[in-house]
């Protein structure tokens, strides 16, 4: 990016700040109270007291400080709202945040998807928890784009930073970064929770689901250590409809996990925390059904089981001294995913007249360290550096296995296979089956990256701060790919061969790029803050595995390796507490444009590959109002407008794919308009013996699975509404509700799956009604 452009692109965000603050000087600036010392309660639309709320604490600019001092659209969940709307899920977050657009696959995979930047080709928002970034692996075979279901137990605070984080987030923070901060270890007392829910749901079967922590203080002041486990067990409602028999509501799910964490405070001025989070998931059936059947209806030959099994290890070191903090970060993830999908209709299309199942595995290994320094100077500048390293490894492996009659694969892997006698060479089809492995190959990415960044703030007056950062980053990449098992050629399961495994690919190369962020805070008044904001984002790029096998052919035209798709972010907005802080209220403009795109294409010789192409324009608009107009009663309503759409035609190898995209088509998967209320009535009782009320709605618009109607899988998403409804009793430590969620028992379409075999529908749970008694102690 030339220096020329980046005073374009500052130049446009600072003239929508200068009309943005003249609207909210006028239309906002009655006198308000003091800001008052921050603290990480209150703020997040659960009751208040009589008292002036305190300002609500985050970290996403590295440091903590209070959220109207951030100049960038961050929501915040607290603790105390997490628990109140029982906000376990990454999909339970965006039922109260509508900014977080999620596209759910059932109980342990998703697409994160924030202000309209929405792929089918990985991850183009950041999780992290705490300093853990949330990997995993990706292929197009499989659900989602590889960022795992991990559950929300025992959490501090969710922060949903908005809009490019790259700076300070790196690579996969293109579209925002989802933060989830756990609760740390209580270095003085002992404390425990637990949580049981009892559920009953619509035409499906039982659901069980409980969580508990315990904080116990080793040594007082210096080590504490923090235990947290939970389970899911049921809640299944898919049928599926196998050859031979009609199985109901198989996709129960099963789900053990926990963490651990440890704090050990060496010295006054250095600590440790070492961190170890551990889920597996196994759901015994199909999670989505086939349109065409009808609601919960799954007409498949084979099941469509899924298990995960997903690991993190952390240790974090800080070091406080009068200049700042330094900051050590070390992790690992470990993420084992296998994801059968039913394949038969293919099979069969090539003559094969067996129920035929794609697995999917997925062995995805990470290791990042990253160093950084946050200053505390005692003058108008501060600044954050770092260095960042990443080393992942993502390894799959991808069989068709046919299976009998009953629909389940006798195995998963071609290794697996084999060791079981189940890969033979004979005759396949002669009516006696000796090789259930139809088809096998492997592809191995390994990615080293190295990033480097630097942001810093300077006040230059009391109520105006500037603030400029980047990040700089390089990988290396590399794959190897092999053919185990061909369909047919030379000597494949057609011609009843045990094909000896090949090479078929093995390269890689180098990507390098920057990435942007400038920002301008004004303060008007202590309680009113007006920003701007000019920030890029980028997502690491990769290798075409087609690139020699088309060469072979004598077809160039595909590229080694696609380049990183990149973006510009450009904002404003405000953030302003009124009315003696009963109420708080954001409210952001946004533009972005999105280019070098990647996306599925296939040459005129039939060789598929993924290519840079495509521009994107996005408008939108997002509000949130936080309000409690009386003791005892809060309010919380958000709406978000997003305006996504092609600004070009896609080229021919687009087209080709079967999905072709036209200047002006909307973004797939990409709601237009989205909102939520909640409300939450304590009555007071003037004793311990608290009774409360609570609801819910959620509200997203029509979408698509693709471009345009002229795709071959374009399918529509409908627009629904879901409502829940709480009430229940607190009673010193004790607090006990019954539930009833998606009252109206909506099918609502939270993810399609596209495939040569049909899409999929995954939807949410039916009406669902149940308890829920918990405790603290």
């Amino acid at each position: 990016m030339h220096d020329r452009d980046i005073r374009k692109k500052l130049k446009f965000t600072l003239l929508g700040f200068s009309a943005l603050n003249a609207v909210a000087v006028l239309c906002c600036s009655p006198a308000y109270a003091d800001e008052t010392q921050a603290a990480s309660a209150g703020g997040d639309g659960t009751t208040q007291s009589a008292a002036v709320p305190q300002d609500i604490l985050v970290t996403a600019n590295r440091r903590s400080e209070a959220v109207n001092n951030i100049p960038s659209a961050v929501d915040v969940l607290s603790s105390q709202k997490l628990q109140n709307f029982a906000i376990t899920t990454l999909s339970d977050v965006g039922k109260i945040d509508p900014s977080l657009a999620l596209q759910t696959y059932g109980a342990a995979q998703q697409n994160l998807i924030i202000r309209g930047v929405a792929s089918t080709v990985g991850q183009t928002t950041g999780i992290y928890l705490d300093e853990t970034p949330l990997l995993g692996g990706y292929n197009s075979n499989v659900r989602g784009d590889g960022t795992p279901g991990l559950r929300l137990h025992d959490i501090e605070r969710i922060e949903v930073l908005k809009g490019p984080q790259g700076t300070l987030f790196g690579a996969m923070s293109m579209a925002g970064t989802l933060r989830v901060i756990t609760t740390k270890p209580n270095l003085e007392e002992f404390g425990a929770t637990e949580n049981l829910e009892v559920a009953g749901v619509r035409g499906g079967n039982a659901f069980l689901a409980g969580d508990a922590a315990v904080n116990l203080p080793i040594i007082k002041d210096r080590l504490g250590i923090r235990v947290v486990g939970w389970t899911e067990q049921g809640g299944g409602f898919i049928d599926w409809q196998s050859l031979n028999a009609n199985h109901r509501n198989v996709n129960d799910t099963h789900m053990f996990g926990g963490r651990i964490i440890a704090t050990l405070k060496v010295t006054d001025d250095f600590d440790i925390t070492a961190s170890v989070n551990h889920q597996k998931t196994r759901v015994d059936g199909t999670q989505g059904f086939l349109e065409s059947a009808g609601a919960y209806n799954a007409p498949f030959a084979t099941n469509e089981i899924y298990e995960d099994l997903y690991n993190t290890y952390n240790v974090t070191g800080t070091y406080k001294s009068a200049i700042g903090d330094f900051i050590g970060v070390f992790t690992r993830t470990d993420k084992h995913t296998v994801s059968p999908h039913d394949t038969t209709p293919t099979a069969a299309g090539k003559g094969i007249h067996y129920p035929a199942s794609y697995v999917g595995n997925i062995d995805y290994t990470a290791t990042t360290g990253e160093l950084r320094y946050v200053s505390h100077f005692s003058g108008p500048f501060q600044m954050v550096v770092g260095g960042y390293y990443q080393d992942d490894d993502n390894f799959a492996d991808g069989n068709t296995i046919l299976t009998g009659s009953d629909g389940n694969a006798p195995c998963y892997t071609d290794t697996e296979c084999k060791a079981k006698g189940l890969v033979n060479p004979g005759s396949n089809l002669s009516g006696t089956l000796h090789n259930v492995v139809l088809y096998s190959n492997t592809v191995d990415i390994k990615t080293k990256q190295y990033g480097i960044y630097g942001q810093a703030d300077l006040k230059l007056l009391p109520n105006l701060t500037l603030t400029a950062g980047m990040r700089y980053m390089s990988a290396k990449i590399n794959d190897v790919s092999y053919a185990v098992q061909d369909i047919s050629g030379a000597c494949g399961w057609v011609q009843g061969c045990v094909t000896t495994p090949r090479q078929t690919f093995n390269g890689g190369g180098r990507q390098s790029q920057k990435t942007y962020n400038f920002a301008v805070l004004y303060k008007p008044t202590p309680d009113i803050s007006l920003y701007a904001r000019a920030a890029s984002g980028f997502r690491l790029g990769g290798v075409n595995t087609s690139h020699f096998s088309a060469l072979a052919y004598g077809d160039d035209s595909i590229p080694l390796l696609y380049n990183p798709d990149s973006l510009w972010n450009y904002e404003g907005g405000v953030k302003a507490y009124l009315l003696d802080r009963k109420i708080y209220l954001t409210a952001s403009y946004y533009h972005i444009d999105w280019t070098n795109q990647q996306l599925q294409a296939q040459t005129a010789t039939a060789f598929t590959y993924t290519l840079n192409a495509g521009k994107t324009r996005t408008d939108g608009v997002e509000v949130t109002a936080q309000i409690d107009p009386a003791k005892g009663f809060s309010l919380t309503g958000a709406v978000n407008y997003v305006n996504a759409r092609l600004a070009m035609q896609l080229p021919d190898d687009i087209a080709r794919t079967g999905n072709p995209g036209y200047k002006g088509d909307p973004i797939p998967f990409t709601p237009r308009w989205t909102g939520s209320l909640t409300a939450r009535y304590e009555f007071d009782q003037g004793k311990e013996l608290i009774p409360y009320l609570q609801g819910g709605l959620t509200y997203r618009d029509r979408t698509q699975s693709t471009f345009n109607s002229h795709d071959n899988f374009y399918t529509v998403l409908p627009s629904y509404v879901l409502v829940d409804l709480k009430a229940g009793v607190r009673a010193g430590r004790l607090d006990v509700s019954v539930y009833a969620e998606n009252v109206t028992n909506k099918v609502a379409y939270m993810g399609v799956y596209n495939s040569l075999d049909g899409p999929k529908i995954y939807p949410a749970s039916p009406a669902r009604y149940g308890i829920r008694p918990g405790a603290s102690f």
